[in-house]
């Protein structure tokens, strides 16, 4: 039982022009279940309706969020954050889809999982994972069901593709121009023009929201001060992290931490909010076990 670790469960309420900023995780997952009525949802830059008993299934650095609610009913969704401890059963989730329909039976399981982790009894640890990871098991059963295969891996040659390649395996690092040039194998300003092309937004804007993305989930899954953070995610300069955290996110680290740990960090306007913290991680992102 030590495939998965749960961090947070929660159901949510989003009523009128209420939304959740796009955003991306690096090392835990994200379930977002529809239990009741519909809204726009984007994915990696995509607009998709979600309607009951749809979800998505947010992979570590796949963009997300909620377009602003613009129908009368609320939305009412069920959430779960998790980390996969098991490279076999990362391998297996790498498969399934970011969108799909789940059932009457998954809504079950995770109405159980979510209940479990608010009322906290007896073993409570033991049992939320014991269902959850039915949850993820009978997910993937019904993914295999509709002849998903394994997926091939495509090797990206392009520009583009590459220059965000490099920028997430170094963004700890001091990235240039010039590295990220010699490192593609193009002129600086054929990277430059080419990357916005194809992106509509800047290297720099890429490696922020990288950088930034990076440290949100440090403040989620750790107590490390803010300062350590701003170092472990290639800022040299605090206050160049401050100004650059709070442009991308409206808020300060501090707030942003106290806040978003209660699942409230990114959502705007009416949201009724209903969450239980199962557990805070201690150790940095990226060590498998933490």
């Amino acid at each position: 039982m030590n495939e998965v670790k749960i961090i947070w469960v929660a159901e949510n309420v989003y009523h009128t022009d209420a939304y959740l900023n796009s955003h991306s995780h690096h090392d835990y997952y994200q379930i977002y279940y529809v239990i009741e009525n519909e809204a726009e949802f984007v994915v990696n830059g995509s607009t998709t309706k979600l309607s009951e008993n749809m979800l998505i299934f947010a992979h570590p650095h796949v963009e997300h969020g909620i377009k602003p609610i613009s129908v009368a009913n609320a939305l009412r969704m069920l959430e779960v954050k998790f980390i996969v401890l098991d490279d076999d059963l990362i391998e297996e989730l790498s498969h399934i889809p970011r969108v799909f329909y789940g059932n009457d039976q998954l809504q079950k399981i995770l109405r159980e999982v979510v209940d479990e982790g608010f009322i906290k009894d007896f073993y409570f640890e033991r049992s939320i994972v014991h269902l959850f990871s039915f949850f993820i098991y009978k997910m993937i059963q019904l993914n295999k069901n509709f002849n998903m295969g394994p997926s091939k891996k495509v090797i990206q040659t392009k520009p583009a593709a590459k220059i965000k390649e490099f920028i997430n395996k170094h963004y700890r690092d001091e990235i240039s121009l010039n590295k990220l040039a010699e490192n593609v194998g193009y002129t600086k300003n054929y990277l430059c023009r080419l990357f916005r092309e194809s992106t509509g937004i800047t290297i720099n804007e890429y490696l922020n929201t990288v950088r930034i993305s990076h440290a949100v989930d440090m403040l989620l899954s750790s107590d490390i001060d803010v300062m350590e953070i701003s170092k472990a995610t290639g800022y040299t300069n605090i206050y160049h992290f401050l100004k650059t955290f709070k442009k991308m996110t409206n808020m300060s680290p501090g707030n942003y931490r106290r806040n978003s740990i209660q699942g409230e960090g990114l959502f705007f306007g009416n949201v009724e909010t209903n969450n239980s913290i199962i557990g805070l991680l201690s150790e940095q992102p990226g060590i498998v076990g933490k």
